[in-house]
């Protein structure tokens, strides 16, 4: 199973970020994807791979 990677300030808005989530993950993932999409939304530069892990990111790109 490959990790997709959602970076938070790629898109414009959360309803965008769950656009991309729509088109990559399957339904039985949206619904784990769009609580942490509304997590990121408040911490800012977040990274969201598909097994649900978060990984903070400095605004440099390395993690924090």
């Amino acid at each position: 199973m490959r990790n997709i990677e959602l970076t938070v300030t790629e898109w414009q808005s959360l309803n965008d970020l769950q656009q991309k989530i729509k088109q990559e993950v399957s339904c039985a993932h949206r619904a784990k994807f769009l609580l942490l999409g509304l997590i990121a939304e408040k911490a800012g530069n977040l990274v969201v791979t598909f097994e649900g892990r978060l990984q903070l990111r400095e605004h440099d790109g390395k993690p924090s």
